[in-house]
């Protein structure tokens, strides 16, 4: 089947057809428009390499008979994929139109039925993408020096802030090339406990007088802030080959966030696995979310 090139409704249009009367016929271009034979192949090695690396499944004939699909099941960096190739019984050539679904852990990410693209798009957006990698680049702990700002991130400016604790700490956000980077200001820290021997029922501002020598104001005559007080520990984190995976819209928000989570989860295992893993599922998400919302920009 050959492709030919033209436009509709004003834009760039490739369709499939037999020769350009079909394409007048069927209104699929522009009054006067010109009509091209388009011969890009490029989709051709996608095709070969889909066919070398992934488990063929099998073969069924089209409706209409003219037409094969074949179905090759492989992983990817979301865990596995399924891809139906489309090829012309009529001169034995491929489409450059595909059909994929993500599957991971035996359950499909996105609840429709199958997402419709070119190879150009499966490649770039599944196929050829790493896997995130979940990295602490500095960290400071409280007392220790202030950090400085990473000098690969040297006139990157941030993209917004994603919250943590909500009033009370929001994380930078910024994107270089493939990674996303977060400078978290609340990185596992601790809470301060008061020395053997000192009283444990007076408030806030009477410790921080007492070891701090500062005090927060209070709202009233009387003390009213019995809160702890947070040692906060800082640290810039960087997660690998975040932005394809963060372009691939077969996975929502908190798939993506839960992926970010179990990555980190694989460096920082104290604290991961109790109340505490809510707390930075939500912060991901958030992050996730004006990320993308970037990134379409």
């Amino acid at each position: 089947m050959k492709r030919w090139k033209t436009t509709w409704l004003g834009k760039p249009a490739l369709w499939y057809a037999e020769n350009e009367d079909y394409i007048r016929a069927h209104n699929y271009c522009d009054e006067g428009a010109e009509i091209f034979l388009y011969e890009d192949i490029a989709h051709l090695p996608t095709i070969a390499w889909i066919k070398d690396n992934f488990e063929y499944k099998g073969n069924k004939v089209t409706s209409h008979g003219n037409g094969l699909r074949e179905l090759y099941v492989g992983d990817c960096f979301l865990g596995q994929v399924k891809i139906q190739l489309f090829k012309d019984l009529r001169d034995d050539t491929y489409y450059d139109f595909t059909q994929y679904q993500i599957w991971k852990s035996k359950r499909y990410l996105n609840p429709i039925t199958w997402t419709v693209g070119n190879y150009e798009k499966l490649w770039n957006e599944v196929l050829n993408v790493q896997n995130i990698q979940y990295e602490v680049y500095s960290k400071r702990y409280y007392g220790q020096p202030k950090l400085s700002k990473p000098k690969k991130l040297k006139n990157i400016k941030s993209i917004g802030t994603a919250v943590f604790v909500p009033k009370h700490c929001n994380c930078q956000v910024f994107v270089k090339d493939n990674d996303l980077w977060v400078k978290h200001d609340d990185y596992f820290s601790r809470l301060w406990q008061p020395p053997k021997g000192e009283r444990n029922d007076m408030p806030q501002n009477y410790y921080l007088e007492k070891y701090f020598n500062t005090r927060h104001r209070e709202k009233f005559i009387y003390a009213d802030n019995w809160g702890g007080i947070v040692l906060r520990n800082n640290a810039w984190l960087v997660i690998r080959n975040a932005v394809p995976m963060l372009l691939c819209r077969e996975i929502d928000h908190l798939q993506v966030a839960r992926m970010i989570w179990e990555s980190q989860a694989k460096v920082e295992k104290i604290g991961m696995y109790d109340d505490i893993s809510l707390e930075w599922l939500m912060f991901w998400e958030d992050a996730v979310k004006k990320t993308r919302k970037y990134l379409e920009t």
